[in-house]
């Protein structure tokens, strides 16, 4: 699939999600500081997220939280039924 039509149907879905919700993703490596790995596994909705994290780089279904420098965890849409 190219990545033009990855991104259409990204937002097609996330137009018909009432509420986003995402899910914090840590590494999980021996690199992986103390805090990221308490927010492994959390939930957030969309407004969380944004209040939590001072800065989001964000993209159709993933975005990059910057917890601190250098940080590689993500949070990731979650799709609910």
């Amino acid at each position: 699939m190219a990545a033009s039509e990855a991104r259409v149907i990204c937002e097609v879905l996330e137009a018909v999600l009432e509420k986003k919700v995402f899910t914090f993703v840590a590494v999980g490596d021996e690199r992986t500081c103390p805090e990221c790995a308490g927010f492994n596994g959390q939930i957030f909705t969309e407004d969380e997220a944004e209040s939590m994290f001072d800065y989001l780089e964000k993209n159709h279904t993933v975005w990059k939280p910057n917890v601190h420098p250098n940080c590689r965890c993500r949070l990731v849409l979650m799709f609910e039924d």
